[in-house]
């Protein structure tokens, strides 16, 4: 199955910033579906390549001197086991919608933050919130999977 998703670009501006950057969400899968009790109640099982990752670049003034950063994330899996159950509500003999939930085991999330300059470097390296941040996203072992499918068949 490929999925749709979103692919959004953004600018914040502020005095003593700017900020760009871009986020993707999607993925491909590939699952094994069992009808464990024969009718439209589903339990799928699979891989799942996900295409889903943050970037943003942005300048900050750090004792008069203009400082670039660069933050990144993404799975520490791209290809990451993915369980799901979903039921099949017919709307006729051709019309389905599927909610479909279940859980993603991408490993964790590397998270990473990079300046260009030595001193926005140390701050970044130095701060205990974003050092936590860093190990709570590296942490992040499972992440839930929502779905709503329509469906037509000829």
């Amino acid at each position: 199955m490929v999925s749709g998703g979103i692919n959004r670009d953004f600018d914040v501006s502020d005095t003593d910033f700017d900020i760009s950057g871009n986020i993707k969400m999607g993925a491909t899968s590939l699952l094994l579906d069992t009808y464990p009790l024969g009718g439209s109640w589903r339990i799928s099982a699979g891989l799942l390549k996900s295409g889903t990752e943050f970037n943003a670049a942005g300048t900050v003034d750090v004792s008069g001197v203009q400082e670039t950063a660069d933050v990144t994330a993404r799975f520490s899996k791209s290809t990451a086991p993915i369980v799901t159950t979903s039921y099949d509500v017919r709307l006729g003999k051709s019309l389905a919608i599927t909610p479909e939930i279940g859980v993603i085991f991408n490993g964790g999330i590397d998270l990473a933050f990079e300046a260009t300059g030595t001193t926005l470097q140390s701050a970044i390296d130095n701060d205990p919130d974003v050092q936590e941040a860093i190990q709570t996203a590296a942490d992040t072992n499972k992440l839930p999977y929502i779905a709503l499918t329509i469906s037509y068949r000829f």
